[in-house]
């Protein structure tokens, strides 16, 4: 099965910022007609949710990115989500540390074995390193777009 990593705007921001390897993105993984992202929610359930591939409630896809080929069968990739879906708890989402392109990044590496471009999550990254500088806000924020429209444990008829 093909695996695709499929790239949101998060800002209009992008256009100007990407020529110096920068954006800020949301991202999902796209495999067997599915796509799995992680977001935000304020309970003890999953963060991590099911869609319909490249549409997103309030974001744009702007790039489709071939990842590989996954010879995982349907049974794996369901527990692997399954598996996922407990690490990746919708109250642990944290804008810098632990975001969707974490989890896009996870997912991949366990069914490709190959990472996302840098560039994806390198905001993220920058701002981890100058985290001395940042107002305390930004270590207890949610990006209000990141949230789920609906927390969904993916169920094990997606994958037949």
């Amino acid at each position: 099965m093909k695996v695709y990593l499929n790239v949101y705007d998060i800002t209009k921001y992008n256009r100007y910022i990407h020529i110096l390897g920068l954006g800020a993105y949301h991202t999902g993984i796209e495999v067997n007609n599915t796509e799995y992202a992680y977001g935000y929610n304020f309970t003890d359930e999953t963060g991590v949710f099911r869609t319909v591939p490249g549409i997103h409630h309030s974001l744009s896809l702007c790039e489709r990115i071939y990842m590989g080929e996954t010879t995982k069968t349907p049974d794996e990739i369901f527990d692997i989500i399954s598996s996922l879906s407990e690490d990746f708890l919708g109250k642990d989402y944290h804008l810098l540390l632990k975001n969707c392109n974490h989890f896009s990044d996870t997912l991949c590496k366990i069914l490709v074995s190959r990472s996302i471009p840098n560039r994806v999550n390198r905001v993220s990254q920058v701002a981890h390193c100058l985290s001395c500088f940042l107002p305390p806000s930004i270590w207890n924020s949610v990006l209000e777009d990141d949230r789920p429209l609906k927390a969904q444990k993916p169920k094990y008829s997606d994958f037949i």
